[in-house]
């Protein structure tokens, strides 16, 4: 699953109608055909969810056996527009980024500490 902001999201749309409705044998088979065609999807999204409860398994694992630390972190933020700045008091947990990566050699990863273009 790609997690593009942060989160995987996917919505499926599905439209019966009343049987005794229809009035065609061809409106049937249609009708069967889209039948068909959601199964595959929502079969398809249950292999999905099936996959995302490995891996919330697999972040609990983590979570409750490596060790964390408490920081207290004072945060200085100035946007490139703007001539105020701004302080943020965050209370984190933190991991240790290296021993996560190598522990999960497939997940791609990223460091993103650099300052930006517009920085001095």
């Amino acid at each position: 699953m790609d997690y593009s902001n942060g989160e995987w999201r996917r919505t499926y749309y599905i439209c019966l109608y009343d049987p005794n409705s229809i009035a065609t044998p061809e409106s049937v088979r249609t009708k069967d055909s889209y039948v068909q065609e959601d199964i595959a999807r929502l079969e398809e999204a249950l292999a999905t969810l099936k996959q995302y409860r490995l891996e919330l398994m697999e972040r609990y694992r983590y979570l409750s056996e490596t060790p964390a630390s408490t920081e207290l972190v004072l945060r200085r933020e100035r946007g490139y527009r703007s001539a105020y700045v701004t302080y943020k008091l965050l209370l984190c947990k933190s991991y240790p980024y290296n021993a996560y990566c190598k522990s999960h050699p497939g997940l791609p990863h990223r460091m993103d500490i650099e300052k930006a273009k517009w920085e001095k």
